[in-house]
């Protein structure tokens, strides 16, 4: 039987060949990467809903590399550039009329370059408890990633669940030798009713939980450099860095949302979602003392419209950021008695964000897509007693656009995107630190924000059917970016892919 759920979105084989049976798997991977689905798969984030997206069975297994060649760092915690590869393979089936099932697994290996000020994986979920040191070096890393959920509805009921587990080892084979252990669960459980004919609400409850190992040694002890256990907007807990190279992370997330959807997939969107993560650093060489504590308040909310060739969303999202350092009276052997805890760190990010697709088909068999998006963005981080800060308020426009084009066993597709950050302000004020190298570092990446930045991109792919109802992709993408004064960088990318 004919697939041809694509060809039913969008009604454009005017001019092109029929398509078989065989043919169908094409249709089949060309939806899957529409900015349409994307889009729609965003806004219907609760597992319980997730039937409702009329998307073609597909598997599909990739191999992807990716190249990054040393520049100017954006942020130098986070590397100056990097290379690596990953195995994909996900899944997304219809068990029934009403039954859908979707899965992905995943292998990454990779080095990232020149990490400095930052030896700790996770660096922008555990900001600022960081371990750092002015020295660093490449960081190399394999991550296992494995999700998968069901989502199934009976007459008015709407039920679904998702979870997912991720494995991470990032290590240096030179001093210094962080070697990190990240291990990190999720799950989420929904359930919605048909409250009208057209519509369905559903509620949702998640939870996660979070171990990381951050350990340190030096081969070489003649070598051996201070490490600085980082609380701040570049400071340092003073009385414990040097004492401990040795550390910790553990946490927890909980969290609930509500969703509407459109029982028959087109219509309006809207969902609310809040979620609280508590984090907690320890350093294990001295009895296991809870140095810092991190508490994240994450709330978003936002509505949209999808149609068959066209559609839009407005989102919103503010994450609070609340830490303090707990501190401690004179030790008794190795160990320090807890007397009290004082908040230092507050920071922030809020974003409101406008998206829409549009695709249409030509005449000459072309399916035509432009994915325009608008971001307001404002981020804020302050220390306390030091009055440190890094405050930045961003414009962003980025504008996504390409064709695909079908033909018996073959397929082409070509896109391309544009992206423009216009700073609207900024400040970073670095009074306090405890190293002229990690202030010279903040002072960067303040001066990354204020820049602003621009970057452009295309991606080619070429896909054929092989045998069978299998299809074999091929594809490339650039990407090059300026920032900062006389500042640019490029990414390349190639993949091969086969779909079943």
């Amino acid at each position: 039987m004919r697939t041809y759920k694509l060809a039913l979105l969008l009604p454009l084989v005017l001019h092109m060949e029929p398509a078989s049976a065989d043919d169908s798997i094409l249709y089949s991977k060309a939806e899957l990467h529409f900015a349409k689905t994307q889009v729609m798969q965003e806004q219907l984030c609760s597992p319980a809903l997730r039937n409702i997206l009329d998307a073609s069975p597909l598997s599909e297994v990739a191999i992807r590399g990716g190249l990054t060649p040393g520049a100017t760092p954006r942020i130098p915690q986070l590397g100056s550039g990097g290379r690596g590869m990953t195995v994909e393979a996900r899944s997304m089936q219809h068990l029934g009329r009403h039954d859908l099932v979707w899965g992905n697994a995943s292998y990454a290996n990779g080095r990232k370059y020149d990490v400095v000020w930052n030896e700790t994986s996770d660096f922008l979920q555990l900001f600022p408890y960081v371990m750092g040191d002015p020295r660093g070096g490449d960081m190399k890393y394999e991550e296992y990633r494995l999700d998968g959920g069901y989502s199934a509805r009976q007459g008015r009921m709407y039920y679904g669940v998702e979870a997912g587990y991720r494995a991470l080892s990032e290590y240096r084979d030179r001093d210094p030798r962080p070697n990190n252990i990240v291990a990190d669960l999720y799950a989420r459980l929904g359930a919605g009713y048909a409250v009208t004919g057209m519509y369905a609400l559903a509620a949702d409850f998640m939870a996660g939980k979070y171990k990381q190992t951050n350990e340190l040694s030096y081969f070489n002890e003649l070598g051996a450099q201070k490490e600085y256990q980082l609380t701040g907007v570049g400071n340092d807990f003073g009385r414990f860095s040097g004492a401990s190279n040795n550390a910790f992370f553990k946490g927890y997330s909980l969290g609930g949302a509500l969703s509407l959807a459109p029982t028959r997939g087109y219509g309006w969107t809207a969902k609310a979602e809040y979620l609280f993560t508590q984090m907690e650093k320890v350093l294990t060489d001295l009895n296991r003392l809870p140095l810092n504590e991190l508490s994240v308040n994450r709330i978003a909310a936002g509505a949209g419209y999808s149609a068959e060739r066209y559609g839009f969303s407005l989102r919103g999202e503010y994450c609070g950021r609340r830490g303090k350092d707990n501190l401690f009276g004179d030790p008794s052997g190795n160990v320090y008695p807890q007397i009290g805890s004082k908040r230092q760190y507050e920071g922030s990010l809020g974003t409101i964000c406008f998206d829409a697709y549009w695709m249409a088909p030509s005449p000459q068999g072309i399916i035509w897509e432009m994915h325009p998006e608008a971001r307001l963005t404002a981020l804020s981080n302050k220390h306390k007693d030091s009055g440190n800060q890094l405050d930045s308020r961003d414009a962003t426009l980025r504008i996504n656009g390409g064709m695909t084009y079908i033909s018996g066993a073959d397929m082409i597709s070509a896109k391309a995107h544009i992206m423009h950050r216009h700073n609207i302000s900024s400040k970073t004020g670095i009074y306090s630190s405890c190293h002229e190298s990690l202030s010279a570092t903040m002072q960067r990446i303040g001066e990354y924000f204020a820049k602003g930045e621009t970057s452009f991109g295309i991606d080619a792919a070429y896909s054929r059917r092989i045998w069978g109802n299998k299809a074999l992709t091929i594809g490339l993408g650039w990407q090059h970016a300026f920032y900062l004064d006389n500042c640019s960088d490029n990414r390349y990318e190639a993949r091969i892919e086969i779909c079943i």
